[in-house]
């Protein structure tokens, strides 16, 4: 891997100054969840990005800073507005306007695939934009040899109460035990619209048969479902029940860091991003990932993005995405496999269709695994701090086999 394209190049080094001793994550953790709810674009989310640009300056990083990004985060009401449109088209279809149903579910089949894939937003456009921030805390010196930029990652806001939210460590868990090819509720929103795309593309052609309508009753009744589930999570302002796993998150990535300063791999520049509206669908990593993509060339990156955590085994995720998944680069999932089968007392396990950061880093072609914990099935009250610490060894174990790699 050649250095350089990314300010690999090691100039002059530059003495670290004194840190204090390495913070517990669950001291950091607590501190943040202090702050409360976190929305995404929230002014709770700039008061965590400030404490934690201030722990970081303190703490050995003394330029990290607060880069704004304007994004549109009203993903949850634009999905609503979406299954609404599939539900008129469905009427439509079965009112005696089967061209018109067509063209609504088409519309609205395309735009929501679209924006859970992974594809140009196109319908965020009607979106309000709104201001979010990433912390960004580069190295405060590069080791002379080092190849690649390790780039720690992890959640800034918090994910706002819901039902919709309620029954995901049942989901997991189904997941768990279908051998991870559950799919999302939202891919099976989007399987619902194509089905009702099918049904009115009959009617347009002249199939005009009663078995339509006990049909088209089904997945219209699920895009009802999905809409209020979405408008439920559009204006919910409570947290979710019980403790706060994505400040786990951010101080696990915080921990990781501060110990990685005071014993630098040797082969690894390692830098912190702390990103906002990561519930909005990654958009603060999305950003940064977008202003530095020309200057970087993927050979030379890695990236580590922490999920929620705070209680259950550790977990390192094979495939993220909600709509269709998508593998994760396969030199971190083995050195992730290599550091749960040399500490096999962490008891870490893959998953399939996680959820992080890793996603929007992964669509821009950088190396990415995602790094979390398994949910347990009822919400826990607090956070563990063995599960954070669990969390932090396979962080600190995938490091160390990436460093070792670079430089063989």
């Amino acid at each position: 891997m050649a250095a350089g394209a990314y300010g690999l190049c090691p100039g002059p080094v530059r003495r670290s100054p004194t840190v204090p001793p390495i913070s517990e994550p669950i001291e950091t953790a607590r501190r943040i969840a202090a702050i409360g709810p976190r929305p995404p674009c929230s002014d709770a989310e700039r008061r965590a990005a400030v404490l934690l640009r201030d722990a970081l300056r303190a703490r050995g990083r003394p330029a990290a800073r607060i880069e704004p990004a304007w994004v549109r985060p009203g993903v949850p009401a634009l999905h609503a507005l979406l299954c609404l449109l599939g539900v008129a088209g469905s009427v439509a279809a079965a009112s005696g306007a089967p061209a018109v149903g067509l063209g609504l579910l088409a519309a609205a089949l395309v735009l929501l695939a679209a924006d859970l894939g992974g594809l140009p937003p196109v319908a965020r456009a009607i979106l309000p934009r709104r201001a979010t921030q990433c912390v960004v805390a580069e190295p405060p010196r590069i080791p002379p040899g080092a190849r690649v930029r390790l780039i720690v990652t992890a959640p800034l806001d918090s994910r706002p109460g819901g039902i919709a939210h309620r029954p995901a460590a049942l989901e997991a868990a189904a997941r768990r035990a279908l051998g991870g090819h559950l799919s999302s509720p939202a891919a099976l929103l989007v399987a619902c619209l194509a089905l009702l795309c099918g049904l009115a593309a009959a009617r347009v052609a002249g199939e005009d048969g009663a078995w339509l309508g006990p049909v088209a009753l089904a997945p219209t009744i699920a895009l009802l479902i999905g809409a209020a589930s979405y408008a439920d999570l559009a204006t919910a302002r409570a947290p979710d029940p019980g403790a706060d796993p994505h400040a786990g998150a951010a101080a696990v990535a915080l921990a990781l860091t501060e110990e990685l300063d005071r014993r630098p791999p040797p082969g690894l520049a390692v830098e912190l991003v702390l990103a906002g509206a990561s519930e909005a669908g990654g958009l603060g990593l999305r950003a940064y990932v977008r202003a530095r993509r020309r200057l970087a060339r993927p050979e030379e990156l890695a990236v580590l993005a922490v999920a929620p955590c705070g209680a259950g085994p550790p977990a390192f995720h094979l495939t993220e995405g909600r709509l269709w998944p998508r593998r994760l680069h396969p030199a971190m999932i083995a050195a992730a496999r290599d550091t749960a089968a040399g500490e096999p007392g962490l008891g870490a396990q893959p998953v399939r269709r996680g959820r992080s950061d890793a996603l929007a880093a992964r669509l821009a072609r950088w190396p990415a695994l995602g790094v979390g914990a398994i949910l347990p099935r009822r919400p826990p009250a607090t956070l563990d701090p063995e599960a954070l610490a669990a969390v932090l060894a396979l962080c600190r174990g995938i490091a160390a086999r990436l460093d070792v790699e670079v430089r063989t």
